[in-house]
């Protein structure tokens, strides 16, 4: 009896080694299987080649433009000359019951009773400078001019206005000692200054 149970033993347990042995060789064989699917294929590595790009030239400055010439004046052509405007001087302002200065102009001379060459500035060659005034609503009345020349005062005579609307005019002679600021005041019969004019005397 004990013989048969060894004997099974036995048996039994070769079977589980053998079973077993079989087990992990089908085992071995999955895994190198797997192994091998897993891989890929190598493929060749092929050199790479770098190619280096020449290098840039440094730009050159560009010249700069050449400027247009300037226009030669054809002495041909007449050449025009500005003339200076005569200095604009504001309006007097009215004096109450005084003869109304509707214009005074300092001038170098009167043609058909009316200023020619009106300025700010008078040349000591010129020899006089002329007062010319535009009266208005002084008929029956007075005025006179007052000089100031270089700091010199010279009352001037008086002029009898013969209508309401009155023109008139007087010269001052000048020379030399004239020359600097000069200043023209006109004043009615009662020392009223109803109207200016500044002006220069130069060379």
């Amino acid at each position: 009896m004990n013989q048969r149970i060894v004997l099974g033993l036995l048996i039994a347990g070769g079977l589980g080694i053998g079973l077993f042995s079989a087990v992990e060789r089908l085992m071995r064989r999955a895994g190198r299987q797997v192994t091998e699917i897993e891989q890929p294929p190598s493929e060749p590595v092929q050199p790479v080649t770098l190619v280096s790009a020449p290098p840039r030239k440094p730009e050159l400055p560009r010249p700069a433009p050449n400027p247009a010439p300037a226009p030669v004046p054809n002495p041909a052509l007449p050449v025009a000359v500005a003339r200076p405007e005569p200095v604009r001087q504001p309006a007097p302002v009215p004096v109450k019951g005084a003869p109304v200065i509707e214009k005074l102009a300092i001038c170098l001379g009167v043609k058909d009773r009316n200023p020619v060459n009106e300025t700010a500035t008078v040349a000591v060659k010129s020899g006089r400078v002329y007062c010319w005034m535009r009266v208005a609503s002084a008929s029956g009345k007075k005025v006179r001019p007052v000089w100031t020349i270089n700091g010199k005062t010279t009352t001037g005579n008086w002029i009898a206005i013969g209508s309401n609307q009155f023109r008139t005019w007087t010269a001052k002679r000048i020379d030399a000692s004239s020359v600097g600021p000069a200043k023209l005041e006109v004043q009615d019969d009662k020392g009223r200054v109803i109207a200016t004019r500044e002006f220069s005397v130069v060379k």
